[in-house]
């Protein structure tokens, strides 16, 4: 999973990314759409770390799916990407209305993931 999370930041800092050469439906006002999703998916990362941290303060949270709409452009390229893309497929899986681990991912794996995105991504837009 780290080879696919860390993807995911190199493009959120280069925009260059083997994830984007692999979705071949993508036309050029597709990429602003493909930009929202990286961004939401690494946002719904680090904040599941940082719901970790409030646990280990005994805080009550809850992790949660990111919720997603399927009339967002972004929605639905996350969910082509995880129906189409074998990383993405082997790690999450997305409905109509939500995107999420798979059950098969250990909370181990889970908590790796979100944590280096915590650590390393600032939340800069790509532009």
């Amino acid at each position: 999973m780290d080879e696919l999370i860390k993807d995911m930041l190199e493009y959120s800092k280069t925009g260059n990314s083997r994830i984007l050469l692999e979705v071949n439906n993508l036309k050029t006002e597709d990429i602003i759409s493909f930009n929202a999703m990286i961004i939401d998916v690494l946002s719904w990362l680090r904040l599941g770390y940082q719901k970790e941290l409030w646990k280990k303060e005994k805080r009550y949270v809850k992790q949660k799916p990111l919720d997603i709409n399927l009339k967002y452009p972004w929605c639905k390229i996350l969910k082509e990407l995880t129906e189409t893309n074998s990383s993405f497929h082997k790690y999450f899986f997305a409905t109509d209305r939500k995107f999420d681990f798979r059950e098969t991912v250990t909370d181990e794996e889970r908590v790796n993931a979100m944590k280096l995105v915590y650590d390393t991504w600032s939340m800069k837009i790509i532009t």
